[in-house]
């Protein structure tokens, strides 16, 4: 079940601001919301990861830029609840440059 941005931030936000405390290694906030990622980013967050690639929350990508973390642009098939029920024996998606960048941009082209 999804959860709402104040549940999920009230689940991670917490463990980022500890583990950063904790250690000199980069921390990564792995989520789909852009407030959440915003949370763990002033937390001490150094990277977010995406299973959305930067489409599932319009304001990530601006997030990101913001900031000026490292982004994780990962992929899914179908949704979070299905996805790991069917996985491919070979790779049948691969985004290209150009959608990368179009991403990053949030939208906008940088070509």
């Amino acid at each position: 079940e999804p959860v709402s941005v104040e549940e999920e931030a009230a689940r991670t936000v917490g463990v980022v601001r500890r583990i950063v405390a904790a250690t000199q290694a980069p921390v990564s906030i792995d989520t789909t919301k852009a407030e959440v990622a915003m949370r763990a980013i002033e937390a001490g967050a150094t990277m977010v990861n995406d299973i959305t690639a930067l489409t599932g929350d319009e304001a990530m990508a601006r997030v990101a830029a913001q900031t000026g973390v490292a982004v994780c642009i990962m992929h899914m098939q179908g949704e979070p609840d299905t996805m790991q029920r069917s996985r491919p024996t070979t790779m049948w998606w691969r985004m290209s440059p150009s959608t990368c960048r179009r991403r990053l941009a949030g939208g906008a082209e940088l070509e």
